[in-house]
């Protein structure tokens, strides 16, 4: 996820899938547009990009779940 700070404007871009960024690529493509209003002639932009890793689940559905298998 990229946000876009300028002035007191905050803009999230969507969020990217890491299985949608090819491997070996040097660059990220956010889809979509960011729009920033009423912009001074000396404005400065602060692009901030951030990452999140998350484990797969180990449990089992059953286990998680609570559900007994009945025999």
């Amino acid at each position: 996820m990229c946000l876009v700070k300028c002035q007191e404007q905050v803009l999230a871009s969507t969020m990217l899938a890491a299985s949608s960024v090819p491997s070996k690529q040097d660059l990220l493509r956010f889809p979509g547009t960011l729009v920033l209003d009423n912009l001074r002639s000396d404005f400065a932009v602060t692009l901030e990009v951030y990452t999140l890793q998350a484990r797969r689940e180990t449990m089992s559905h059953e286990a998680k779940y609570h559900i007994k298998k009945v025999k």
